[in-house]
């Protein structure tokens, strides 16, 4: 089957010897950070990661960086109630928020933020903190969207959200488990549509790695970006870091998603976009955005031949 947006990369790559792919194709910023998310606003690019618990950067030109605020000073305390006994049957809390996404909604802002309580168990919690402007303050937490526990199937976490051509507003997230979920939001409220309570699987590895999904709208298509296997070894570990990302595609928000071969990829389906290649060791983490004239992808990686740590990388 066809693949635009796969034809559409590769011929970036072929660019690049020109003066203007130099600025164009690919950013890389040296930025500390995992898992990102970047939205565009009048102002410029805001750029968010994981594990630092919602702080908030800006830039006008995707590579200097400045700090630009926090979206909640604290974990909420309706997340108290994922807490779960770590392996030792000691009691654990959420202690960090992170997987950001920035997505505006009927011209308002929602941060979609992760919290988890153990390591390697799904006792995970997805919530979302709003504001009426792109602000580095002013944000109010609006509370918890999905949440799961042991007795599910599926792992709470990693929001991302995309609008459809009908306007309607969707969130993918998961990890591992058996793979990836899409849930309906309510643009009013952003937490989940009361007349559409279903959650939808849309990817799945049956139990192998996948994580981080992401979704974007073109040309009447959604895209379906994932990142497969292991994630997050980095310095003297850095060799151990496997991770990769794969897209698909479907004429539905919902699916089904294909990949290039034709295969679906609630069936273990995907089409490798990126994976390790010269310094850069797991590209993967990412999520397209809508520039001003068009779609840009931001992901981590490890430097192999620099420092071996997590940097932010932007391309289109």
């Amino acid at each position: 089957m066809g693949f635009g947006l796969g034809k559409y990369l590769t011929a970036l790559a072929v660019l690049t010897s020109s003066t203007l792919a130099a600025d164009w194709y690919a950013k890389d910023v040296r930025q500390g950070g995992h898992d990102p998310s970047m939205i565009r606003t009048e102002d410029g690019y805001v750029l968010m990661s994981t594990n630092n618990m919602l702080l908030m950067w800006n830039s006008e030109n995707m590579v200097n960086w400045k700090n630009y605020g926090q979206v909640l000073k604290s974990v909420p305390q309706w997340m108290d109630g994922i807490s779960a006994k770590d392996n030792n049957g000691v009691m654990q809390k959420v202690g960090n928020l992170w997987a950001p996404d920035i997505f505006e909604i009927n011209g308002k802002y929602g941060v979609f933020y992760t919290g988890s309580s153990v390591f390697g168990k799904n006792f995970s919690a997805i919530g979302v903190a709003k504001n009426s402007t792109m602000s580095g303050s002013g944000w109010t937490d609006v509370g918890e969207i999905v949440r799961s526990t042991d007795k599910n199937n599926y792992n709470a976490i990693d929001a991302d959200v995309v609008k459809t051509t009908e306007g309607e507003y969707w969130m993918a997230f998961g990890s591992f488990w058996d793979g990836i979920r899409l849930i309906k939001l309510d643009p009013n409220t952003m937490l989940q549509s009361a007349s559409d309570k279903t959650v939808y699987k849309i990817a799945s590895r049956g139990g192998k790695g996948i994580e981080g999904p992401a979704l974007i709208e073109h040309n009447g298509q959604y895209f379906l970006f994932t990142a497969w296997d292991t994630c997050c070894k980095q310095g003297n570990e850095i060799e151990q870091t496997t991770y990769k990302t794969a897209v698909g595609r479907a004429d539905k928000v919902n699916g089904t998603y294909y990949d290039r071969s034709g295969k679906k990829l609630n069936d273990g389906g995907g089409t490798i976009l990126m994976e390790r290649y010269s310094r850069y060791v797991g590209p993967g983490g990412g999520e397209p955005f809508k520039d001003l004239n068009r779609i840009r992808f931001v992901h981590h990686y490890y430097d192999l031949t620099g420092d071996k740590y997590n940097h932010i990388h932007i391309r289109d």
